[in-house]
């Protein structure tokens, strides 16, 4: 253990404001795609009519998945700027 805390000690790298700043975004996506895969459920229980409950479930399944890519390319953006920094 005492060889870990002279390490650390040796070390002038600056530390990051929000270590894991990917868990938030894990989190919200899974979030998403389960709120995407529910939808239909909740679109049948609540609209009777099989038209429009079928125009509503193609609307979430859609606005869903652009949400979710999104997300992705935001966190791909926010990967690149980091590794250009290192």
């Amino acid at each position: 253990m005492e060889y870990g805390r002279q390490l650390n000690r040796e070390r002038t790298v600056e530390r990051q404001a929000y270590r894991h700043s990917s868990v938030a975004f894990g989190v919200s996506t899974h979030l998403i795609r389960l709120a995407g895969a529910l939808s239909p459920l909740l679109i049948l229980e609540f609209v009777k009519e099989s038209l429009k409950a079928t125009r509503w479930i193609r609307i979430a399944s859609i606005t869903a998945a652009g949400v979710n890519e999104t997300l992705w390319a935001t966190r791909m953006q926010r990967r690149s700027e980091n590794e250009l920094q290192r």
